[in-house]
Order: structure tokens, then C-alpha cells, then sequence
């Protein structure tokens, strides 16, 4: 079911979705299903098929529109006829989509768990980790973790380092942002990344022209 929609940062419209339909429920909420049902048919896991439809549904529910996502060779998801920028993002239960018509964006979404806060070192600089408000882990960690995701979405580029080439900046939870950079490519971009907290996920968003 769609679970939140709201729009934010420069006319970026965000969907989260709570994944407790079966496919053939998901297919219900369609008027084409031929295209899903070519597209998912080389996904044998049930999860991940339901995974693909809940992204769909959710550009439905925000758009009024059905419409084809293709990927790209590096793997970033695209529309077909490219009236969106968009991101897509699922972990456990959860799919999340932002759109944008004029910005590049990333999003991210991660189910709340101590795994971030337990291998922080293996993404995380020592003065990242030095840094931290202890005070709020495995939060911030997992924020962390996830606005590096978030980056490198946005940079759309393979061999990304998250400990060496994308830097987080001190941040409080309440702040409800924090800024990004990456030292991968030789414009060292900066970043603003929008962050949400609750209780069940973490969620990253950020954008650039």
C-alpha cells in the first residue's frame, strides 16, 4: 500500500510503499500487464518480483501513469520516454521512487538494523567515525551508510570507494539533512542530502542539475 507521498527540495515528489501485496494483487492495480509480466519473468525469487511491481505501483500511485522503466549499462533505473528523472530504492518491505522533471536524483531506503553500526569501519573514515553522536546509534551509522548510497547513485559511476571518495559531514539527527562530497571524479561534487527517521526504515534523498 502506498505508504507516504510527498513532495520536497526543488519539486522532488517521493513515494514509499509497504510491500504486503502478492503479485497477483500488484497486477490487479494495472490496466497493461503484458509489459510487467515480460519484465518480471526472468525473476524467479517471489520477493523480488513483488519488489519490481511495488516500484511500478508506486509510480502509478504518484503519477496517475503507467509507464516503462528501463536501466541503463550502469544499472540506473530510467523512464522510457525520459519525462522523469528517477531513482529507486528497496529493502525489506519497503520501495521508495523520487521524481524529478528538471534534476538529477538518488534515494535510498534501508529496514532499521545495528548492521551499519556494526562494520562502519569497512565505509566510514576514522574521522566519520570519530565524528559520530554515539549517543543516536545505530542511527546515524546506518544514515551514513545510506546517503553514501544515495551519493553514489547520483554519480552513476562503478568503482566508487565509500570510505575514501564519499565524505559525510558531522550532522545531527534533528538537522533532517547533511552534506555530502565525493572525491571520485575531478569535479568533487557537494551535496545536500534530505534525511527521514522512523521507527521501521532510514531514508536518504539528494539531487543535483
Amino acid at each position: 500500500m502506498l505508504l507516504e507521498k510527498k513532495t520536497i527540495a526543488d519539486g522532488t515528489l517521493i513515494g514509499i510503499w509497504k510491500i504486503e501485496e502478492t503479485e497477483e494483487q500488484f497486477l490487479q492495480l494495472f490496466e497493461e500487464t503484458t509489459p510487467l509480466l515480460e519484465e518480471i519473468k526472468e525473476v524467479s525469487n517471489p520477493t523480488k518480483r513483488c519488489e519490481k511491481l511495488a516500484v511500478r505501483a508506486l509510480f502509478k500511485f504518484l503519477t496517475g501513469a503507467e509507464k516503462r522503466i528501463v536501466y541503463m549499462p550502469s544499472g540506473k533505473p530510467a523512464l522510457l520516454d525520459r519525462s522523469f528523472n528517477i531513482s529507486i530504492s528497496h529493502t525489506k518491505g519497503y520501495a521508495v521512487i523520487a521524481l524529478n522533471k528538471h534534476r538529477i536524483v538518488g534515494v535510498d531506503i534501508e529496514v532499521m538494523s545495528d548492521r551499519a553500526h556494526r562494520i562502519n569501519h569497512r565505509f566510514m573514515n576514522i574521522k566519520e567515525r570519530e565524528a559520530l553522536d554515539k549517543s543516536s546509534e545505530p542511527v546515524v551509522s546506518l544514515l551514513h551508510w545510506s546517503a553514501k548510497e544515495t551519493v553514489y547513485k547520483l554519480l552513476s559511476r562503478e568503482g566508487v570507494d565509500f570510505e575514501k571518495e564519499i565524505l559525510i559531514q558531522p550532522f545531527k539527527l534533528e538537522d533532517k539533512k547533511l552534506k555530502a562530497s565525493e572525491h571520485h571524479t575531478t569535479d568533487r561534487k557537494e551535496f545536500t542530502i534530505y534525511f527521514e527517521v522512523t521507527s521501521s526504515y532510514v531514508l536518504t534523498m539528494g539531487m543535483y542539475i
